[in-house]
């Protein structure tokens, strides 16, 4: 990534690096870690790509929560150094799936393979009045984009939309969406979209998130003087100065007014004492290209603990 400082460190050894409220521990067998809730409708980590997690094209999540559940409803971000140390590229559009061996995985939808170290901010949402999947189908889509029919979204333009694909929602069917996505408002209603045009196919289904108002919920806009590069800058004080912060993004096309596409895979890292959003790719981030952003402090580095 253009304008930083590249460590190249071992996997686990980055992982070590992570303090505060993070549980770091090994990554080769099955035996699971205790985790609390950073609230009552979700539990937030980072999960990280290892060897020992690591399946062609996915990298499993071996969760309590999630394991033998296929109605679990999970949100990821890709983080490219948490704790602010390291740092592995994917740059690949993402969603996650729930495989045959009842666990759900991140994977890459072009089937590329998952780099080891690669990492990802996830939350896994219970199910209630914030969270639902969308499925598209020939009803509700046209061309780029699917529409949302929710009472947590209908006329409601300053609505903060999280999404991430999901392949395979309740553990049947499967579809792919091997594109960017981001969200947009038109005529009342959200809707999720490819973000280089391409038609959404029917089948499609995207796990939503829309969490209520708060400090840790905001848009960030790229401009002039918050982006350089690849990235741009995020200046909130809940993640400056907190490398540990779990931030977890969603481009929104217009905000309910003009437009502005990043046609790429996103992630976050940070530098600097500031989180920031990059383009996977290295391609300049445009001007008002606008994201939803959620932020949590208060979460756990989840991976299976080693038993010797």
């Amino acid at each position: 990534m253009s304008i930083k400082f590249i460590r190249v460190v071992a996997a686990l050894a980055v992982l070590a690096g992570i303090i505060g409220s993070t549980v770091v521990v090994s990554a080769e067998s099955s035996a699971l870690l205790p985790m609390l809730p950073a609230s009552p409708l979700e539990v937030q980590f980072v999960h990280v790509a290892t060897s020992a997690n690591i399946a062609k094209d996915s990298t499993v999540i071996d969760h309590p929560l999630t394991n033998g559940n296929p109605n679990a409803i999970i949100i990821v971000t890709p983080n490219w150094n948490p704790g602010g140390v390291g740092g592995t590229y994917d740059n690949h559009p993402i969603g996650v799936y729930y495989n045959i061996e009842s666990q759900w995985a991140i994977f890459n939808q072009d089937l590329a393979p998952m780099p080891v170290g690669a990492a990802f901010n996830v939350i896994i949402l219970t199910t209630g009045t914030k969270v639902f999947v969308h499925t598209a189908s020939a009803g509700n889509s046209a061309g780029d984009h699917t529409e949302i029919d929710n009472p947590l979204t209908n006329g409601k333009p300053n609505a903060l939309v999280f999404v991430t694909p999901n392949w395979n929602p309740g553990g049947v069917g499967g579809t792919y969406d091997n594109h960017s996505i981001g969200v947009y408002y038109n005529a009342g209603k959200w809707a999720i979209f490819n973000q280089d045009g391409v038609a959404i196919p029917v089948g499609a289904a995207f796990n939503v998130f829309v969490p209520a108002a708060g400090a840790g919920v905001f848009v960030h806009t790229a401009n002039a003087g918050n982006s350089a590069g690849d990235f741009t800058e995020i200046n909130n004080p809940l993640t400056n100065g907190n490398p540990n912060a779990l931030v977890f993004v969603t481009p929104t096309w217009n905000l309910g007014v003009g437009g502005t596409y990043d046609n790429h895979p996103i992630g976050v890292y940070y530098t600097g004492g500031k989180w920031a959003i990059f383009n996977q790719d290295y391609v300049a981030i445009p001007v008002n290209a606008a994201f939803n952003v959620y932020v949590s402090s208060n979460h756990e580095l989840y991976l299976p603990l080693v038993i010797r």
